[in-house]
């Protein structure tokens, strides 16, 4: 369901240069590397409660385990396998998932770490993070208060790979 709604939007778009997979993760380019991976991975805490039909994929698309963090270190555990030298990787994060968890991570993997976008959205009732609200908090979240409203940070964080130059040396065997 999902390719072919990606099929939809490509078309829509006038995109020609666009390749659709299928498949679990990083799989389908298992040998591949690339410039850019751009990646908004489901990242809803999951309470235990919770029981879905897998083979719902709208049931399950934003179900992002316990924590909310199971894609986001699958994804971020194999980057650098896929990231050509001086390639970049952005990646979606709700800050109730643990921003700094994502930024410590990309570090370990040597990606330079900028913060592009960082807003503030309010939680709307019958917006999933709104029903999940006090599992989130439960979590040790703090979704921030102010006239009555609650607020949590949306963040896009690109991740560069650094850039090997080597330099060849020349020997004037005359010096």
């Amino acid at each position: 369901e999902l390719l072919s709604l990606a099929s939809r939007n490509i078309e829509r778009n006038g995109l020609h240069n666009v390749e659709l997979l299928l498949g679990d993760m990083f799989k389908p380019v298992r040998d591949r590397k690339f410039d850019l991976i751009t990646i908004n991975p489901p990242a809803m805490p999951t309470p235990p409660d919770i029981q879905r039909d897998m083979r719902n994929v709208f049931q399950v698309v934003n179900e992002g385990g316990p924590d909310g963090r199971e894609f986001v270190d699958r994804c971020l555990a194999g980057i650098s396998d896929y990231l050509k030298p001086g390639g970049r990787i952005l990646i979606v994060n709700p800050d109730f998932i643990n921003l700094e968890i994502t930024v410590r991570i990309m570090e370990e993997k040597s990606l330079e770490i900028e913060i592009l976008i960082s807003e503030e959205l309010p939680l709307v009732p019958g917006d999933l993070a709104y029903q999940r609200k006090a599992y989130i908090e439960s979590l040790g979240y703090k979704f921030t208060e102010r006239d009555g409203n609650y607020y949590y940070r949306i963040v896009v964080i690109s991740g560069r790979g650094k850039s090997f130059i080597l330099y060849k040396h020349l020997i004037n065997p005359n010096s």
